[in-house]
Formats: structure tokens, sequence, C-alpha cells
């Protein structure tokens, strides 16, 4: 017990490591750059790391960011990724260091997830480790997390590994189906479109292993088993989603055409040979897979054909089926290049066989010790190429300013450090994402969206700068009639919300802008509370997921300590 709790500790120490070094450049520099995503991200991590500051684990509305408008946005968006975010912001007086060390716990995290599954495909803690290294800090990796700060698409990557080994358990290992449920449900609340592309994944392989007849019913109804308790796990999350849409019609993230994003398959082979993408080390080591091709095995060669499906499905060979996509609702994919994460999954899996053959093919130590070093040092210094050329290309961004009522913040390429930050997230939120998931009344006309970001409410039609004071789930205003008549507050609509005026339960309406409307109200200075109310229902799904996992963890856990008492029970009797 007192090894393998060492050899954790090992293992978190050098990932860190390898964290922080491939991160240097970016924490050096004391600044965030965009990352399109980051802002929206920067929201939510705030608004998190201040419900946790008052024991409030899970905030159904945003009302510490976000314009302060309540909106949904944790209903519809996994929150998972942005725990280790917000625990670094509480952790850090400086709200830059501690995002870069919510970045850190997440590539750990990943790192152990990865370490952990691949030793048990490959039985080998060296090829485990290797795997771990090349997968979670590829430059496709950093540059998605970093660069474009797609953060739930690629927190999610960390659970690709318990998919793919649920799934290979189940078709030629020990059927230990729960790992692939876990996996799909953890997904679930990171980011919800990759569990559509992890699920096109296991179901190109489940059909890959009904033409090879290697299904049976057995095998079937554990795939069976999986899906069901996915849905059981994730049931906190789906009942929250669906509880969101029955509100009132809402508007979603934004739609383009799929066609219009295909990449040319000649872009990305320049783009990764620049250290871009999949990035220089990566492209070298796939030629080298090929020249090592006949000492691959069977398993090693499908996941390279696989890598070549997925990247080539990216580009305009398929564009029929983009076409064809961009008329269902799968168009909410938006970008083909995300399918992506799965070639980086499957090359870097096939990588590893290569790899240790030649480290092998010489027994020398100190040969071997050298071989060793070079493949590690070649994968970082890539890495932390990549890191290096981007805080040098960014150094030049906007700074952003304190917000004013004509403040429009850039949609790209701009920086936020520790003074800057609040501005971002505290004060007023105007970038990517800031209208999801609002009331469609609300975004009829930029107008109308402008006045709501700016916490602007209405007395009898007559505009006021609201102060609204967050709380967890909660928000509150001081508001002075001059006389009888409508209050239109700054704040969505919900058939969940208890509203307290002057400490008694109040009635209220939707606005014809999407937002709280209290009609009849009296001349006088008000205290008006707005607390948002789970339902019956939501807190009955909280209840099943939960056990549904614990079950699941005590199933993948007993096994094993089944196999530890028979092994002492044969060791004393052979004493």
């Amino acid at each position: 017990m007192l090894k393998k709790s060492l050899s954790f500790i090992k293992l978190i120490c050098i990932f860190s490591l390898t964290s922080l070094i491939i991160l240097s450049p970016l924490i050096m520099s004391k600044n965030l750059y965009t990352g399109i995503d980051m802002g929206f991200h920067l929201n939510r991590a705030y608004d998190l790391a201040e419900n946790l500051k008052h024991l409030n684990f899970f905030p159904f509305i945003s009302t510490y960011s976000f314009n302060h408008l309540g909106t949904q946005i944790n209903m519809a968006y996994g929150l998972l990724p942005i725990y280790p975010l917000a625990i670094g912001l509480i952790l850090f007086k400086n709200p830059i260091m501690g995002i870069y060390f919510g970045i850190v716990i997440i590539q750990v995290i990943s790192a152990l997830f990865s370490y952990y599954f691949s030793f048990r495909y490959f039985k080998s803690k060296q090829k485990a480790l290797l795997f771990a290294l090349i997968y979670v800090y590829s430059v496709f990796n950093l540059s998605f997390l970093v660069g474009s700060f797609s953060f739930g698409e690629i927190s999610a990557t960390t659970f690709l590994p318990l998919i793919t080994y649920g799934t290979y358990s189940i078709l030629y290992g020990k059927n230990e189906w729960w790992y692939l449920a876990i996996g799909m449900a953890l997904t679930f609340y990171s980011h919800l479109l990759s569990v559509l592309i992890y699920s096109i994944f296991v179901f190109v392989i489940f059909i890959f292993s009904a033409i090879n007849s290697q299904l049976t019913i057995i095998k079937f109804k554990s795939f069976v088993y999986a899906a069901l308790s996915t849905v059981l796990m994730s049931s906190f999350y789906l009942v929250n989603f669906f509880t969101m849409l029955k509100d009132q019609k809402m508007s979603s993230t934004m739609i383009v055409d799929t066609t219009a994003n295909e990449m040319k398959l000649s872009n990305i082979i320049i783009q990764s040979l620049d250290n871009e993408l999949f990035g220089t080390f990566f492209i070298i080591m796939i030629i080298v897979s090929l020249v090592y091709w006949k000492w691959l095995s069977n398993n090693s060669k499908v996941l390279f054909l696989l890598g070549t499906f997925f990247t080539c499905f990216v580009t305009p060979f398929f564009d029929f089926f983009w076409k064809i996509i961009d008329k269902t609702p799968l168009k909410m994919i938006q970008f083909p290049y995300r399918f992506l994460v799965l070639s980086t999954f499957c090359f870097s899996l096939i990588m590893v066989d290569p790899i240790t053959t030649w480290i092998s093919e010489n027994r020398s130590k100190n040969i071997l010790l050298f071989k060793k070093i070079t493949i590690v040092c070649c994968s970082l210094i890539a890495a932390l190429s990549w890191s290096t050329t981007f805080a040098r290309t960014k150094s030049d961004n906007t700074a952003i300013s304190k917000p004013t009522l004509s403040t429009q913040l850039p949609f790209n390429n701009y920086k936020v450090d520790s003074t800057t930050f609040k501005y971002l997230t505290k004060y007023y939120y105007n970038g990517v994402g800031d209208t999801d998931y609002w009331p469609t009344k609300s975004i009829k006309s930029n107008s109308r969206k402008d006045k709501l970001k700016h916490n602007i409410a209405y007395i009898n039609n007559t505009q006021i700068l609201s102060n609204p004071i967050a709380l967890p789930n909660e928000i509150n205003y001081m508001v002075k009639t001059t006389a009888y008549g409508n209050l239109d507050l700054p704040f969505f609509y919900s058939k969940h919300l208890k509203i307290l005026v002057n400490g008694k339960k109040y009635t209220y309406e939707n606005s014809n802008r999407g937002t709280v409307l209290l009609s009849s109200l009296p001349k006088g200075l008000h205290t008006i509370q707005i607390i948002y109310q789970p339902t019956l229902t939501i807190k009955i799904a909280a209840i099943l997921s939960v056990l549904t996992f614990i079950y699941l963890i005590i199933c993948s856990v007993l096994p094993h300590q089944n196999k530890r008492l028979e092994k002492n029970i044969a060791s004393k009797k052979t004493i």
C-alpha cells in the first residue's frame, strides 16, 4: 500500500513539473491571452469561485458574473472542468496565477487518467507513462486548451482513455463496462458535444467488432448496461438542461455551417510541421510509426487507420457528409475539426509501440537512458516551443480597460492581467458567449441586449440603472419607486424563482424582454430578493446520479479487492 502511495505521489510530481515547464512562458508573462472562449470561461470560473466561498457547490444561475442577469448557463454547459479554475481563484490572490493553477490541475488529472487506463491496456508502466506524456501534453491539446481556451472540449479528453478502455474491455477484455459508463457520464458534465463525438468513436469500434464477428449477446448487453448507467449518472445534468429549456424559449450558442469550417488536408500537414495543430514532434512520430509498421500490433494498426480516417473526416473529402449534417440538428457540431481530438488520441496510442521498440533495440544501459531522455525532451521541447511562440506573438494584444456604457470588448486578441481580470468578470462582459442561453425575447434587438447587460431596469417604462447585489443562486435589489406601477428588473424570468419584496412573497410575470416583471408595486423604497429554487425533480436526479456513480465505483473496486484477498489466502496456504 505504501509502495502504491509513493508511486502515485511520484506520478503527480512528474506530471506537475511537466505542466509547469510547458506553461512557464505563459505563467511568467503574468497575463492571460485570448483564447476566443477565454472571457466566457473566466466568467464561469469567477462565478463558481464566489459560490464556493459561500459553500454553494452548484450555482444554477450566474449572479456574480455574466452581467448579473441570472443566466442559466451552468444548466446548459457542463461545470465539472471549471472547478479547478475556481479553486485556483480561491487559493491565489492573483487571479491569473489562480487560472494557471487550475490549468495545471486539469493537465495532471488528465495525465493520471491516461496513465492508469493505458497501463491496464499496455500492462507496462513505461508505455503508460510515455502515452500520458505524449497525449496530454501534445501541441494539439495545449493549443486548444490555452490557445483558443476551448476549456470544456479539451478537459473532456481527460475521460477519452477511460471510455476507450471500457469499450476495449467489453469487446476484448474483462467486460468492465462500468468504465465506459463512468467516462461517458463525466464527459456529459464536461462538454455535451464531446459526448456525441465520443459516442461516434465507440460506435465505429462497435461496428468494426461486429463486422469481424467478435460481438456476442453478452457484449451487446454490456453496452446496454453502460448506456443506461450513463443516463442515470448524467440525470442531474439532463434534468437541469431540460428544466431550463422549459422555462421559456431560449437562444443557444452560435450556429454556423460545418461545411464552411472544413480543413484542407494540406493545411493540416503544413500547420503541424510549423508546430501548430498536431505539432512537429507528432508528425515526425507518425512517420516513424509507418517505418515500424511491421512491428505494430494489430490493435495499433487499427488505431492508425482510425486516426487517419478521423483526420480525413474533417476535410472536404467528406464534404457530402457535412452538407447533410448542416440540414440536421447535428449542425451544432459547428466545427468538423473537433473530431481531431480522436485522431490525437489514436495516434498517441500507436506511437508508444514504435518508440519503445526503438528504445529497446540496444541493450546498453547508457544508450537506453539516452534514447529515453531524447524522446521525452523532444516531446517537451515541441510543447514548450509552442508556449514560447504563443506568449511572444500575443504579448502585443490589446489590454482591456475599465468598462463603460459604450465599451465593446474585442472579439479576440486581447489580454488580461491581475488588475483587469475583474473588468471582464465582476463588472461587465460583452464578449463571446455573453448571450448564450438568453431568452429569445431578450435578444430581439442590440439596444435591448445592451440595456440588459448594463442592468437597466424599467419603472413604468422609465429607465433606471439598478445596482444588483449578488448572492449564491440569488440577486438583491434596492429600488425606490416614486409612483404606483410596474417594475421590470434586469434578471431573466424562470418558473422556479421565489421573489420577496420587503421580506414578503410577491407574484411575478414574464416581461416582453424575458425578464422578471413585478406588477402593481406600491410607491416607496423596496428591498427585492430573487432566489432560484431547484425543483424536486432536480434534487431526485442529483441523488440518483450520485448513487449510480457510487455503485459503479464499487463495481470497479471489488474485483481488485477480491484478487488481493485470493492472493493473500494463497500466500498463507503456501506458508
